[in-house]
Formats: C-alpha cells, sequence, structure tokens
C-alpha cells in the first residue's frame, strides 16, 4: 500500500514522490519567499562592514573570531594582538543591523609593498613592516613617504582568511 506522507520518528512530514501536488506546489512557494527574504535581508547595503582591533572591538567579538579563524590558526594572545593592531594588517567583520554585536563573516588582510604569492611572504612582509615601523617610532618620525626611505607605506592588500563567524 502506498501512502502519500510518511512520518519519521521525530514527527516530520516526509515529502516522497507521492506527495499531493498541492502540498509540493505550497513547500516550493515557501522556498521561493523564504529565498526572496533572505536575499534582501542579507543584501550588501544591508551588511554593516567593520574593523575589529584589539582594543576598541568588544572582546565577545574579538573572542568570536579568534575561535572561529580556521583557515590561519592562531597560536597565541600575542599572534591574535597581532593580527588585529599591526600596521600591516586588518581584520574586518560584516555585521547585519539586527544582530548588531554579533559578526557574520570576518576577513583578515595583510597590507606590503609588494605582491605576496604565499602565507609565508605575508609573514615575512610583516615583519619587514614591524622592524620598519619600529625604527621610525624609535626615530620619532612617521610620515608617508616611500618606504625605501625607513617609512611603511603599503601599495598592496591581500584578503588572507576569511570565514563565516556563524554555524
Amino acid at each position: 500500500s502506498s501512502t502519500t506522507n510518511h512520518t519519521d520518528s521525530n514527527n516530520y512530514t516526509a515529502v516522497t514522490r507521492e506527495t499531493p501536488p498541492l502540498f509540493l506546489t505550497k513547500i516550493r512557494q515557501m522556498d521561493s519567499d523564504l529565498t526572496s527574504m533572505i536575499s534582501q535581508w542579507f543584501t550588501p547595503s544591508t551588511l554593516q562592514l567593520r574593523q575589529i582591533t584589539y582594543q576598541q572591538t568588544p572582546a565577545s567579538i574579538v573572542e568570536l573570531i579568534a575561535r572561529k579563524e580556521v583557515v590561519h590558526p592562531l597560536k597565541n594572545l600575542q599572534d591574535l594582538r597581532n593580527r588585529l593592531d599591526a600596521h600591516s594588517r586588518r581584520c574586518y567583520a560584516f555585521f547585519h543591523p539586527s544582530l548588531p554585536n554579533i559578526p557574520l563573516a570576518f576577513v583578515h588582510a595583510s597590507l606590503s609593498h609588494r605582491m605576496p604569492r604565499s602565507m609565508h611572504d605575508i609573514d615575512i612582509d610583516i615583519e619587514h613592516a614591524n622592524s620598519i615601523i619600529r625604527k621610525a617610532n624609535q626615530d620619532n618620525h612617521y610620515d608617508d613617504d616611500d618606504d625605501d626611505d625607513g617609512i611603511f607605506s603599503p601599495k598592496s592588500a591581500t584578503f588572507y582568511s576569511i570565514a563565516n563567524a556563524q554555524p
């Protein structure tokens, strides 16, 4: 005997080949409505992009980003601080106005004087930038001249880690 709907152990109705056409039509309409609503809610114009810093971003957001970073896992707390507050790195997160303190996704970027070919190049460029900035701070001088003069002036931005912050 063939039935049109089957109920599984969780009391959900399973859709089968014998499901009535009216039921399938309603499911398809609901799918279409949900797709439309989600597309409208999460358009680029709706999302807010914010820079994440170690000093000025709430600790709960920084902690979430640290936990969700799976592309290039953090080694320790200092590694996190370096990623968020270094002159040669940036972290940005997308937020929805309905969830102002919960990032949806985040991206890490490296600023350097050349286009890196690998993560190793990014690490080398970061050390180079840090040494230039340390020297400039010691000399008590920092301006926008070229880094050949001892000043860090990035010419390239590389997005090296993009992660979803929500399940």
